[in-house]
């Protein structure tokens, strides 16, 4: 079976709809809080790898003058 693996950065941040249709599609879905220190898994060539955001933006950039 084929997995969606979601790294998920911080708790308001979540798979979501991704999460939906991967269900809808017969896929496994495993969310991996790395924030929280779960161990991350090693991907195989069938599964998906899903890498969430956090609240970071372009203005966070240090203002290098």
């Amino acid at each position: 079976m084929n997995r969606l693996l979601v790294l998920q950065q911080i708790d308001r941040e979540t798979p979501s709809l991704f999460k939906v249709v991967a269900e809808e599609m017969g896929m496994h879905v495993e969310v991996l809080n790395v924030h929280a220190g779960d161990a991350l898994l090693i991907p195989d060539s069938k599964d998906i790898l899903l890498i969430l955001g956090g609240p970071m933006s372009i203005s966070d950039l240090a203002n290098p003058s």
